[in-house]
């Protein structure tokens, strides 16, 4: 399983990164792409408009269900978050978006929380 929170162009590289039959989850799927690769390799894509529950004000405590499996399936190492070892702090989130842009990692961006 790939979950991508980046989603728009980025999804062509989940798709290179999932294996044959396997499962893509993303966050962001607001764009317009050749679905070729999920028809080769036979891949599920299943979108997660997170605010969903929020914006109908149905099904809440599904984000909450959703969160607790992800978090059992990190404690139980079978979901592996791949992490820039750069932090950046919130107010430094403009520089995390330069790093991010010039190509600086492939990996997720820790965002320490520094405004409190």
């Amino acid at each position: 399983m790939v979950f991508d929170t980046i989603g728009a162009d980025n999804l062509i590289n989940s798709f290179k990164a999932a294996k044959v039959e396997g499962l893509v989850l993303t966050t962001n799927s607001r764009v317009a792409l050749d679905l070729t690769l999920v028809h080769h390799k036979s891949l599920t894509l299943k979108t997660i408009f997170i605010v969903l529950p929020i914006l109908t004000r149905t099904d809440r405590s599904e984000m909450g269900n959703i969160l607790n499996e992800m978090k059992k399936m990190i404690e139980a190492g079978n979901l592996t978050i791949y992490r820039d070892k750069t932090e950046f702090n919130f107010s430094e989130i403009i520089n995390a978006h330069k790093y991010y842009e010039a190509g600086g990692t492939t990996a997720k961006i820790a965002l320490i929380n520094d405004l409190i």
